[in-house]
């Protein structure tokens, strides 16, 4: 995203929890552009138990990455992987409740902050966000957590797109539950 005086700023954020989720250990990783330079790339542990879960981690992200936009003068592109935390964030879904609640109140007192019109949320396919996601699988391995191998969840390798049997799978097995909160047929998931 451009920004006045020509300086381009991208944050890309992810989040972990593993080896379960919810319950595991969480945490994320961020790297910051500026003009297509890698400015800051970090991650860090959020936590473990019953309180953590990939949402939490993801929302930890992007709290760190909004952190990271509000030293910067100028608009900024945030983008992750995470659908439920981009759209969110852009207004799109509303949030409910579940664990990440206070992390995504924190995540728009942020924002307001830096000001709306300054920041602008985009998703991503995970692998177009792949330097995060290392980050914050690092984090977990410099704790010694041990990783269980998972399939993608979001990606239908064949044709680079959003699955949407995943979400059919997500209703069979009562992971989460969409629900239209507004009349205006969006989706919005009341998940942890």
């Amino acid at each position: 995203m451009n920004s006045p005086g020509g300086k381009q700023i991208s944050a890309w954020f992810d989040g972990a929890c593993e080896p379960r989720n919810p319950g595991g250990h969480a945490s994320w990783g961020i790297v910051v552009e500026i003009n297509g330079e890698v400015t800051v790339e970090r991650s860090d542990y959020v936590g473990f138990g019953p309180s953590m879960s990939n949402n939490v981690a993801e929302y930890c992200g992007c709290i760190a990455a909004l952190e990271e936009v509000a030293k910067l003068e100028g608009r900024a592109l945030l983008l992750g992987d995470s659908q439920f935390v981009v759209y969110q964030m852009s207004g799109r879904w509303k949030a409910r409740g579940g664990l990440y609640l206070p992390y995504f109140e924190r995540a728009q007192k942020l924002l307001q902050s830096i000001g709306k019109n300054r920041v602008e949320f985009r998703w991503v396919p995970r692998l177009q966000n792949e330097r995060a996601d290392q980050l914050s699988k690092a984090a977990l391995h410099e704790k010694g957590v041990v990783f269980v191998e998972h399939q993608s969840r979001n990606h239908n390798f064949q044709n680079g797109t959003d699955s949407p049997g995943w979400q059919q799978l997500k209703l069979q097995t009562g992971e989460s539950t969409p629900l239209d909160v507004d009349g205006s047929n969006k989706e919005v998931w009341d998940d942890i």
